[in-house]
């Protein structure tokens, strides 16, 4: 087993240890970073980034339908999901591909597997090519979150999807969707699907609106 040595050395990927990281190593400090799964995290992979792409797709379709009060007139817009899913796809590809540039132009030590605390200064990482044990002053755990499901829904690839499942392995067939879950999240997903040509019937745990039908004109009172 070898052994690499680092001043700062962070569990996570996403926003928070790639910012712990930079910071590190701007800093002069010899830096590592280990993540598991997909680099960047649940912020550039599964949240903020794609999320955002949608909604900005979900925006123009809606805004094409007032196109012809300013003037504006040919065939009505309509949003392919998709199509849309391989947009935000390529967007996080890209994103991905300059994250990691900048993380290796600092010199900043990336890491491939699993981090262990074999004590509070020694850490192994455990990936394809084997178990790496590194020797660090500091460590930052910034290993985020995972989605949380209702008590007996179970995931069902295709059928009943986390965001995480959404994100990964694209968009399910079919017209009608079942969104649970009515805090911010929830309520830009029933607008962005909604653009996206599904019929949403939206769960939201709260009397006045246990069961609703979302529809595009009441966004902006709900």
């Amino acid at each position: 087993m070898s052994m690499d040595n680092y001043d700062v050395t962070i569990i996570g990927s996403g926003p928070g240890g790639y910012r712990a990281a930079v910071l590190a190593a701007l800093r002069g400090k010899r830096t590592a970073i280990i993540e598991r799964k997909t680099w960047g995290g649940t912020c550039l992979n599964r949240g903020c980034v794609p999320k955002k792409d949608w909604h900005e797709t979900a925006k123009w379709i809606e805004q094409s339908r007032h196109f012809q009060k300013r003037g504006v007139v040919g065939l009505a817009l309509r949003g392919n999901m998709a199509l849309a899913w391989q947009h935000q796809h390529d967007v996080v590809e890209t994103v991905r591909g300059s994250y990691l540039d900048y993380l290796k132009r600092l010199g900043i030590h990336l890491y491939d597997g699993t981090g262990s605390f074999l004590d509070a200064r020694r850490i192994a990482v455990e990936g394809v090519g084997g178990v790496v044990e590194i020797h660090t002053e500091t460590s930052i755990i910034a290993t985020g979150s995972t989605p949380s499901l209702p008590r007996g829904i179970v995931p069902a690839a295709g059928k009943v999807l986390t965001s995480d499942m959404l994100y990964d392995n694209g968009v399910p067939h079919g017209d009608r969707v079942i969104l649970v879950g009515g805090g911010v999240i929830g309520t830009e997903f029933a607008y962005i699907f909604t653009q996206l040509g599904k019929q949403v019937e939206w769960l939201v745990h709260a009397t006045p609106l246990a069961h609703t039908r979302y529809s595009p004109q009441a966004k902006d009172t709900l």
